[in-house]
C-alpha cells in the first residue's frame, strides 16, 4: 500500500511544487509531472540552462559509460535517447556510447519541451534562474516557504531536491598546494585542459571511470607527457565489451535475497556465481549488470556495521566492476601503458611542495617502504564528488540541516530518506511532501547517481506527486 495515499486526507494538494535543480533529476521530475495529470505549478529553480549539469555542460569529447540504447530519461523509455539521436541525424549504432555532450543536448530538448507544456497535464511550468537560499516549513496551512535570492519566500505544497554531485572531494594531502592553479579540481571541465602543454608530467589523484576519461583526454589532444595515476589500490575500472553479455535475471539471485544474509555470505555467494559464469563461458559482467535490479534492496538488508565495512573494504571493487569505461576510453588507458606514457600506482600521496616551474609530489607505494617522488606541471584530482552534504558549502543544505529537514548518515553517503525519498527527521518521520533525489539518497539505495537510476527515482517522486494532487483539497 502506498501511505502517500494515507497522508492526502491531512495535507491537502500538492497543487504547488518547487523543485530546486535543473539537472537531469529535475527536469525529469517536471517532466514526469507534465506527463501524467499533475495540473498544478511547477517551478524549477537552476540558475544555469536547464538539463546542462557538471556531467554534461562542459565535456568535450567525453563519452558516456552506458550504451545509447539504454540512456532513455524516461522510465518507461529506455531506448529514447537513442530515437533521439536517429531522430536528430546522429550517425551512431545502438550499441554505441554516445558523446555526454550530445545527452546534454537531449535532456535540454527535454526540458524545453516540458516549459512549452508538451505533456498531457494542463499544469505550468516556470524556470526560476536564481539560487534557493532557504526552506522552511511553513506552519499550520502546511507546505513550505521557499525563499530564493532577491525575492519574497513563496509557499510551496511540495518541494524536490535535486542537487546533483557534491564538489571535488578536498584532499589534505595536496593541502600545502590548495589554491593552485595548476591543482584541477574539476576534471570534467575539459576547457580546464587547453592550458597543459603536450610534453607537461601530469600526475591523476585516482584510477577510476573519471580518471580514465581524463587519460584519454590528454590523448585526444596529443598529450606527450608522462601521466602517473595515484590511487590507494591502483585498480583502474574495467572496461565495458561488445556485444553486452545478458545480465543474469532477478531469479538467478534468489540465495542471495534470503533472510538473514550477511555481507560475507552475499560476497562468497556472488563471487561463486562469477565462477560459475567463467565456467560455463560466460562473463562476470552478466553477474554484476544482473545484481543492479536488486542492488538497493540488498543495500537495505545490510545493518550500519556491514555497510561501514563494505564501504571500507569492498566498495572500491565494486565500483571498478559496476561503473565500467567505455570501451575507446580503455583502449587509450592501454595504449598509454603499453607506451610507457602512462603509469598506475597503488599507494598515497605523503606530501606536494611548488615552486615557479613545477609541483613535486612525494608518494609512499603500497608495499614499499621508500618514498618516491613525482615532478607535474599539474595535478588533476579524479577521487570523485564529496559524498558528506556538510563538506558541500552548500547554503541551502547547511540550513536545511540546522533545521532538521535533513539528517546525515553515519557513515556519511548522503541523507537519511525512506522508500519514498522522503528525508527522515531526528525523530525518524519523514517530512511530508519533501523530496530528495540523486546522490544525497546513497545513503538509502548506495547506487544512486547513474541514469538508469534516476530515471526511476524522478518517475517515482513523479508519482507520488500526483497521488498527493488528485486529493481533495484542504478545507
Amino acid at each position: 500500500m502506498n501511505i502517500l495515499v494515507d497522508e492526502r486526507k491531512a495535507q491537502g494538494a500538492a497543487r504547488r511544487v518547487a523543485i530546486i535543480g535543473g539537472g537531469f533529476g529535475g527536469v525529469m521530475v517536471a517532466a514526469n509531472l507534465t506527463r501524467g495529470e499533475f495540473a498544478g505549478e511547477i517551478d524549477i529553480f537552476e540558475t544555469a540552462p536547464l538539463g546542462g549539469g557538471v556531467a554534461y555542460a562542459d565535456t568535450g569529447e567525453w563519452q558516456l559509460n552506458v550504451r545509447a540504447d539504454r540512456m532513455g530519461a524516461f522510465a518507461d523509455q529506455i531506448d529514447g535517447f537513442y530515437r533521439w539521436l536517429v531522430r536528430n541525424g546522429h550517425e551512431y549504432e545502438a550499441s554505441d556510447y554516445a558523446p555526454r555532450a550530445l545527452y546534454g543536448r537531449y535532456l535540454a530538448e527535454i526540458a524545453t519541451d516540458t516549459l512549452r507544456g508538451g505533456g498531457e497535464a494542463d499544469g505550468v511550468v516556470r524556470h526560476r534562474p536564481s539560487r534557493v537560499q532557504s526552506v522552511r516549513v511553513a506552519g499550520s496551512g502546511g507546505g513550505y516557504l521557499v525563499e530564493a535570492e532577491g525575492a519574497a519566500a513563496q509557499r510551496y505544497d511540495a518541494v524536490v531536491l535535486c542537487v546533483g554531485l557534491g564538489p571535488p572531494r578536498e584532499l589534505a594531502e595536496l593541502s600545502a598546494v590548495h589554491g593552485d592553479r595548476r591543482v584541477l579540481d574539476s576534471p570534467w571541465r575539459v576547457s580546464r585542459y587547453d592550458a597543459i602543454r603536450r610534453r607537461d608530467p601530469v600526475v591523476i589523484v585516482g584510477s577510476g571511470l573519471t580518471a580514465l576519461d581524463a587519460v584519454a583526454e590528454l590523448e585526444r589532444r596529443g598529450h606527450l607527457g608522462a601521466v602517473t595515476l595515484i590511487s590507494r589500490r591502483g585498480i583502474t575500472s574495467r572496461p565495458q565489451v561488445s556485444p553486452l553479455p545478458v545480465a543474469l535475471p532477478v531469479t538467478a539471485f534468489a540465495d542471495l535475497l534470503k533472510p538473514g544474509t550477511t555481507l560475507k555470505k552475499l560476497v562468497r555467494l556472488v563471487r561463486a556465481m562469477i565462477a560459475h559464469e567463467h565456467a560455463r563461458g560466460g562473463d562476470w559482467r552478466s553477474v554484476i549488470d544482473g545484481l543492479r535490479p536488486i542492488t538497493a534492496q540488498l543495500w537495505r538488508r545490510l545493518d550500519e556495521r556491514e555497510r561501514a565495512r563494505f564501504v571500507a573494504r569492498l566498495a572500491l571493487w565494486w565500483d571498478v566492476h559496476r561503473h565500467r569505461a567505455p570501451p575507446a576510453v580503455h583502449a587509450a588507458l592501454e595504449r598509454g601503458l603499453s607506451s610507457g606514457r602512462v603509469e598506475v600506482l597503488a599507494g598515497r600521496i605523503v606530501g606536494a611542495k611548488g615552486d615557479d616551474t613545477a609541483l613535486t609530489l612525494t608518494l609512499a607505494q603500497r608495499g614499499r617502504s621508500a618514498l618516491i617522488h613525482r615532478r607535474a606541471s599539474w595535478v588533476i584530482n579524479c577521487t570523485g564528488p564529496s559524498p558528506d552534504p556538510r563538506t558541500w558549502g552548500n547554503p541551502l543544505l547547511s540550513d536545511l540541516l540546522m533545521r532538521g529537514l535533513l539528517q546525515v548518515d553515519s557513515l556519511p553517503l548522503g541523507v537519511r530518506t525512506d522508500q519514498h525519498g522522503r528525508p527522515l527527521g531526528a525523530d525518524g518521520e519523514p517530512a511530508p511532501s519533501l523530496f530528495v533525489l540523486g546522490s544525497l539518497r546513497r545513503a538509502d539505495l548506495w547506487e544512486s547517481i547513474a541514469v538508469p537510476e534516476l530515471r526511476e527515482q524522478a518517475a517515482s517522486v513523479a508519482d507520488c506527486l500526483i497521488a498527493l494532487d488528485a486529493a481533495p483539497a484542504k478545507r
